[in-house]
């Protein structure tokens, strides 16, 4: 009647888990990465004294200051000059400071409660051969912990999404398993009363897959008041690479060819 029921199983749900999953393990690792750069930064021993008088006049020794060890800290931990965005060349460009600075900046500015201005005023001071004091030093960690909470954040919302992608190919699933034990049961030729007793089956399957799409095209609808912007573009990015723009629609729209191949074959 319909494709075998290994060739209508819905897979983009599936890869997209597997996307997902794989980001959240990334995502994680950036927060390990950063403790990593917070600890480092709080044992860093603070040198107020990095400069010398000569003839009344003070000048650098070829010590590097405070604020040039936590750049080369925040590059060793985690910058990655082979993954640099637009966005940070754009900023490096624009306001004159290193990729690995600009790089902070961008991770800085990402999240929603943080003054711009105010973080560009930190991050040029932290870009120039500068001295700390303990309180900017604590102040710095603090500035590092914004990007580590907003991973928290996304992979809340991603676990979230991760956890309705399973919901939604249960369901479709099942729909899968009957269709294909429909066709098991029927095969053409069939007799008018039995083909009747299929239509009504096929169209009990097509009210599912409409059902589903209306609920996941609501939740998209509904999606900016759940998520936020920055989480909305992440999944953009997550599946840049794929076929499909949503993977539960692209699934459904794959059921729905396969039982309108079923009623095809039943009017023939």
């Amino acid at each position: 009647m319909s494709e075998p029921r290994e060739e209508i199983i819905p897979d983009a749900t599936q890869t997209a888990t597997d996307i997902l999953n794989e980001k959240i393990s990334l995502l994680d690792e950036d927060i390990d990465i950063l403790g990593n750069f917070q600890e480092e930064v709080e044992a860093l021993e603070i040198d107020t004294n990095n400069q010398t008088l000569q003839h009344g006049v003070k000048v650098r020794s070829n010590q590097k200051s405070d604020t040039e060890k936590i750049i080369d800290l925040y590059k060793k931990h985690f910058f990655d000059e082979e993954e640099v965005h637009e966005e940070v060349e754009t900023l490096s460009r624009k306001f004159d400071l290193s990729m690995p600075a600009a790089d902070f900046l961008a991770e800085m500015t990402s999240v929603a409660n943080i003054n711009d201005k105010d973080a560009l005023q930190k991050i040029q001071y932290l870009d120039s051969s500068n001295s700390l004091n303990p309180a900017y030093k604590s102040e710095v960690v603090g500035m590092s912990e914004y990007p580590r909470a907003l991973r928290r954040e996304v992979i809340a919302d991603t676990e979230a999404e991760k956890n309705g992608l399973r919901n939604y190919r249960e369901d479709t699933m099942e729909i899968v398993d009957s269709l294909d034990s429909l066709n098991r049961a029927y095969t053409n030729p069939m007799d008018v009363d039995d083909a009747i007793e299929v239509l009504e089956e096929l169209e009990n399957f097509e009210d599912r897959v409409d059902q589903l799409k209306d609920r996941r095209e609501h939740e998209l609808r509904r999606r900016p008041e759940i998520f936020d912007g920055y989480m909305e573009s992440n999944l953009e990015e997550f599946y840049d690479s794929e076929e499909f723009d949503d993977p539960v629609l692209y699934d459904l729209k794959q059921l729905e060819d396969a039982i309108g191949e079923a009623y095809d074959n039943i009017m023939i």
